[in-house]
């Protein structure tokens, strides 16, 4: 009777496991086909039937002129609007040239007016000055808005959205520190990131969806598709390829959202992102801290709150993939997370607003939490050891250490001991406290484990041949090997070799021979020869410093 009851249980499981599986599959093939019957848009899923005509943009783009007020602007403006934390000057500069360059192409014709590039940043970036002549080449204005650190949002948003509201409220002359407004509601902003280039396909593309309607269809928000791969040398291939499902999502999902409902209900990309300087003030990207991981998406569902129309934007983007699989899953793991966060955001949007977002990551992430139930019986030793943490915080370190080697968890004694061996073969060395009289010597002492070939590091401070500290235990070298059957060998017989070098601003060594910089280095690398090669660069570069 038990065994059936299990067997039940497990089958239920199977079951409940296999449904967002198969559901999640077959939503995707569905829309990927969507998406492939139009792959490259030049069919328009929302009924776009009108064809493209420069007279056209020019017509939307020209403002009539306003006898009361002669100074107001002829033009509607081209902002290209680049978020950065500063922290890559080389790559944003790098981008900015290129995107100026496909602005000047359109200057130089006629079909842009004064566009502008503003750099929205945590850090001031140098090269903004030095690029002033290429942007007046261009026929452009460059600029950059520099965001204070204590500045605070009404809602308290955080992070990239926190910088973009501050540019919002610098340009509108909200700000004390530019009272006089840079923008005018018939002005198009466009979000690029730091790495994004511009393509002079999508620049017509973004041309022309803001010239359909006339100026009565303006004030709308619209994304397109980017592309990864474009820029060589690829810096990480293995990256660049994953981001390539990302365009097949474009392709597809987004655009299935985008021309036929005319909403983003399942949010929206951070780059790409063209909205009428209307949009933006009104639907603002004080999203508060909730929001603030994926502004984007937040963004997006509070516009469809407002009412605003979304639309597809043809041509594509250039952007470059993360440069290493460390960061290409932090950035999943983050928008993942921010997702949940929109999703669940009761406080700021309305469920009917968030209902398909929350479905769609519940069908394409369910599984995980099914496979929960299947893997419980091992979360006890993670159960027990967070129960540890709140209960007796130093059981819970002994406990954390109990499978760790013994070259990993030498106890203070062990550390005392190991100071007296090692004065006592300082001691020996009598030529080296003489030579060594009047500076201050550092000495390092490398141990090997007899049982698992791991290493640690000790390191004491000398001066006219006495010992200023004892020997600190360092435990930044990992025990290859370590198995918890002799982590209870306490005895110090478990060392069998130890080396000891010592230095004095690499002008010095113990046996005082005065030797030149790159004799001490090849002496330092020859008495490392045993340690592995990541081990050993960690130690040379502990001994340098």
């Amino acid at each position: 009777m038990k065994m059936g009851f299990v067997e039940a249980i497990s089958d239920a499981t199977s079951l409940v496991l296999a449904i967002p599986i198969f559901t999640g599959l077959a939503l995707g093939t569905t829309l990927i086909c969507v998406g492939i019957l139009n792959p490259i848009g030049v069919v328009n899923l929302g009924g776009r039937n009108e064809k493209f005509s420069w007279e056209k943009v020019l017509e939307v783009f020209r403002l009539p002129y306003d006898e009361e007020n002669p100074d107001s602007a002829t033009h509607r403006h081209l902002h290209i609007r680049v978020v950065t934390k500063g922290t890559n000057p080389h790559l944003t500069s790098h981008s900015t040239s290129h995107n100026l360059r496909i602005l000047r192409s359109f200057v130089d014709d006629g079909l842009l007016f004064h566009p502008r590039v503003e750099i929205v940043t945590d850090n001031r970036l140098s090269f903004v000055e030095d690029m002033q002549g290429e942007a007046a080449q261009a026929g452009a204005l460059l600029s950059q808005i520099v965001v204070p650190p204590e500045y605070e949002t009404a809602g308290k948003s955080k992070f990239k959205a926190r910088a973009l509201q501050y540019a919002i409220q610098w340009t509108n002359g909200v700000l004390a520190e530019n009272p006089t407004p840079t923008i005018t509601d018939n002005d198009v902003i466009v979000h690029l990131d730091e790495e994004t280039k511009l393509t002079e396909e999508v620049v017509q593309g973004i041309l022309e969806y803001y010239s359909e309607g006339g100026n009565e269809g303006f004030h709308k928000i619209g994304q397109g598709v980017i592309a990864y791969g474009h820029d060589t040398p690829l810096v990480c291939l293995p990256t660049t390829i994953a981001d390539s499902w990302r365009v097949i999502d474009d392709y597809a999902r987004m655009r299935l959202f985008f021309t036929v409902f005319r909403a983003p209900l399942q949010g929206m990309k951070g780059s790409f992102v063209c909205t009428s300087a209307k949009c933006e003030r009104e639907i603002s990207f004080d999203v508060g801290p909730a929001g603030s991981i994926t502004e984007d998406a937040c963004f997006a569902l509070m516009g469809v709150e407002k009412g605003v129309r979304f639309g597809f934007v043809r041509g594509l983007m250039w952007e470059r993939s993360p440069f290493s699989w460390g960061d290409f899953l932090k950035q999943r793991r983050r928008w993942l997370q921010g997702l949940w966060k929109v999703a669940g955001y009761k406080s700021k949007l309305k469920c009917r607003s968030r209902i398909l977002l929350l479905l769609t990551l519940t069908v394409t992430v369910g599984y995980a939490f099914v496979t929960w139930a299947k893997t419980a019986s091992g979360f006890h030793v993670v159960k027990k050891e967070f129960g540890a943490i709140a209960a007796a915080p130093q059981e819970a370190e002994q406990n954390r250490l109990s499978d760790r080697c013994v070259c990993e968890v030498e106890e203070a004694e062990d550390d005392v001991t190991a100071a007296s061996e090692y004065e006592d073969a300082q001691s020996n060395r009598g030529s080296a406290s003489s030579q060594s009289k009047g500076e201050t010597t550092t000495s390092f002492r490398t141990q090997q484990c007899g049982k698992c070939r791991g290493f640690t590091q000790q390191s004491s401070l000398h001066k006219d041949g006495g010992v200023l500290s004892s020997p600190e235990h360092q435990r930044g070298l990992a025990c290859r090997g370590g198995k918890s059957e002799h982590v209870t060998n306490r005895s110090k017989s478990c060392w069998n070799s130890w080396a000891s070098t010592s230095t004095a601003g690499f002008s010095s060594l113990p046996s005082g021979d005065q030797l030149t910089r790159s004799q001490n280095g090849k002496m330092l690398r020859e008495s490392l020869l045993p340690l592995e090669r990541g081990e050993k660069t960690n130690l040379l570069r502990d001994l340098q410093a």
